[in-house]
């Protein structure tokens, strides 16, 4: 195949991605996307980032329903039980 990203089984996933990478740099959502890295003294994707207090799970919470939202994807539970 010449561009996996295009095979049926991970094309939505690989929108997904490209669409959370690309809304981790608009101003608007830079924040709650992107934290500081103790490791390295930068920002980083939260999806990389090291949680390290309350506060880092809370915005990790905030950041996984606005990405839900926005992508359709389903990453967090939105409050829903999975009974």
């Amino acid at each position: 195949m010449e561009n996996p990203s295009e095979h049926p089984l991970i094309k939505r996933h690989c929108a997904v991605i490209a669409q959370t990478c690309a809304m981790a740099q608009e101003p608007e959502y830079r924040d709650l996307l992107m934290g500081e890295s103790k490791l390295i003294g930068d920002k980083v994707n939260r999806f990389t980032k090291l949680y390290e207090s309350k506060d880092d799970l809370m915005t990790k919470v905030k950041m996984m329903r606005l990405l839900s939202n926005k992508t359709g994807s389903c990453n967090a539970k939105n409050g829903k039980s999975f009974e």
